[in-house]
């Protein structure tokens, strides 16, 4: 109506608004078909990464909400004990750093965990009005003579409340706790006078399992795929303790497949022997056998 500058009587307009609507219908269309090719092109990519989390270990495996999880409780979704693993806590950092040390693995998730952490806490420290208050009269009072240096260090003393959040977030986080994802006062844990001591647990939150699954998947959408699967082959040949180069794999398919015979019948009965099967369909047994 707006291209037609309200005339709905004036059939070109009317044609030309109409063209528009389709071109404008194909676009979003050509959109969304561009939005299924990546989704069709990478839900590989997130099964590895999903088989990753479910068939290795990782650095709170052991630990929920703050408590030891049984040894007969920690195992792959095939069924089998997680605790013999040569890597234990540590076998999906691996898969996501790729070091030689586990320690190091870990150390590199738990401090991308901080970093993320440290952000997001951030945003309420510098938006808190007690925080924000209570920084700026310590700033002042560190200044003193110098209350040019008031903004800078009053940010250090809001980036140092952060910090100490963070770091609280990050003890929970290695207690196999979830920890709030957008703090808020409810939610702050931290001691400020001002600001009441709140649960960090509170949800919407994330654990140390849920943000080792965000960084697999965002490696293997990166295109790291490849990366990945060698060092899952790492973690499989040295838990078996065999050279996987040297191993074979076979695929043996069987299917027992009955079809509808709608005008078998007919034409058999015109025979001598006829058809002499018990209903309308005919059995179909199919056998494959793949090595490589």
């Amino acid at each position: 109506m707006t291209d037609n500058g309200g005339k709905v009587d004036d059939r070109s307009k009317r044609k030309n608004a109409i063209a528009k609507f389709k071109q404008s219908m194909e676009a979003s269309a050509n959109f969304l078909d561009g939005v299924s090719r990546i989704v069709k092109d990478n839900l590989e990519n997130l099964y590895v990464a999903e088989y990753a989390m479910q068939m290795f270990s990782y650095y709170t495996i052991d630990k929920n909400k703050g408590e030891d999880v049984p040894a007969d409780e920690i195992i792959s979704m095939t069924g089998y004990k997680l605790q013999d693993r040569k890597a234990y806590k540590a076998e999906v950092e691996y898969i996501l750093w790729g070091n030689s040390s586990s320690k190091t693995n870990v150390r590199n998730t738990v401090m991308t965990i901080f970093g993320i952490r440290m952000l997001l806490n951030s945003f309420f420290a510098f938006t808190n009005p007690d925080i924000v208050r209570m920084s700026n009269e310590a700033a002042m009072a560190i200044a003193g003579p110098a209350p040019y240096l008031v903004p800078i260090l009053q940010a250090l003393v809001q980036l140092g409340f952060a910090g100490v959040e963070t770091a609280n977030d990050i003890q929970k986080i290695k207690d196999g706790y979830g920890v709030t994802i957008i703090k808020t006062s409810e939610s702050w844990a931290s001691i400020i006078i001002g600001v009441s001591q709140g649960d960090n647990t509170q949800e919407p939150s994330l654990n140390y399992r849920e943000f080792l699954r965000i960084f697999l998947n965002i490696n293997m959408l990166a295109g790291k795929e490849g990366t990945k699967l060698a060092r899952i082959a790492d973690c499989i040949q040295i838990n078996i303790d065999y050279d996987l180069l040297k191993g074979y794999t076979m695929l043996a398919l069987e299917a027992r497949v009955k079809s509808r015979t709608t005008f078998m019948r007919k034409l058999s009965d015109m025979g001598a022997g006829g058809w002499n099967q018990p209903d309308d369909t005919y059995p179909i047994l199919y056998q494959s056998i793949l090595g490589y």
